[in-house]
């Protein structure tokens, strides 16, 4: 990894160690947490946003343009 968001193709991403501020505001404070949209942490799922606090989540794991999708056609899915 040289920097910016993690690709489709990307066998790492956020640290498990990290702390979020959803893992904060769930933790803490008790808020339930849900994240909608992009997450450019991590395709795999032990960096999705289930694994870092987020209570629910709705989105993709990167940009349209950046994997597999009826506009750009990839050989394998690398989603989970």
């Amino acid at each position: 990894w040289t920097g910016g968001v993690f690709q489709n193709g990307a066998i790492g991403g956020l640290p498990t160690n990290e702390t979020t501020f959803a893992e904060v505001l769930r933790d803490y404070v008790g808020y339930k947490t849900k994240i909608i949209g992009k997450w450019h942490c991590g395709v795999t799922p032990e960096f999705m946003p289930l694994n870092h606090g987020f209570d629910e989540y709705l989105g993709i794991p990167y940009s349209v343009d950046m994997g597999c999708s009826v506009w750009n056609k990839c050989k394998t899915n690398v989603l989970p």
